[in-house]
């Protein structure tokens, strides 16, 4: 909270005080100040109130996000019948395999029956991907050498073919939404 909030929440909690004059006990009828304290006294003690909220909102908060000790971001503190429940968990059965970057990598699917992933449907989950990936002409044209001119006509080719491939069916759009409404 900044000094100005601070400052209006005081003056907004004076105000009411002056308002509430005649059912505070601590206030007398006639005067604008407490009997027990100056108003002096009771900014300062609004102020240290303040104060004590924003350290405790800090504080709960670090709490929620764990604590940095030593350069280290620790969990937050969990009671301890969670801690008991937290020890008593298994480890999982299968093992997590380690990314090894070979060829396959992509195109590898694994057979698990218990998971409802039998050998027809992990072939065909296979397929898919091979077909995403495009493996199948990636594979022919890797097949023979290409020389850098060729590739490069090769290249300016597909993506000119695609643009047009675009444009075609926008125009295509077209004329049918013109043709649905009346032209």
């Amino acid at each position: 909270m900044s000094e100005e909030d601070r400052a209006r929440e005081i003056d907004y909690l004076l105000d009411k005080g002056r308002d509430q004059s005649t059912t505070d006990p601590n206030r007398s009828a006639t005067s604008d100040t407490y009997t027990s304290e100056s108003s002096a006294d009771m900014v300062e003690r609004l102020r240290a109130e303040s104060r004590r909220k924003d350290y405790a909102a800090a504080e709960n908060k670090r709490s929620r996000q764990g604590s940095l000790v030593r350069g280290m971001m620790m969990p937050p503190r969990l009671p301890e019948s969670k801690q008991q429940d937290m020890l008593h968990i298994q480890e999982p059965t299968r093992a997590v395999a380690t990314i090894k970057s070979r060829p396959s990598l992509g195109r590898t699917v694994e057979v698990m029956p218990e998971r409802g992933l039998d050998l027809g449907r992990a072939l065909r989950s296979l397929e898919i991907n091979c077909a995403v990936n495009n493996v199948r002409g990636d594979a022919q044209t890797q097949r023979f050498h290409e020389r850098p001119g060729m590739k490069r006509k090769r290249l300016h080719s597909l993506r000119w073919r695609r643009r047009f491939k675009i444009g075609f069916k926008a125009v295509v759009g077209k004329v049918k939404a013109m043709r649905r409404k009346g032209w």
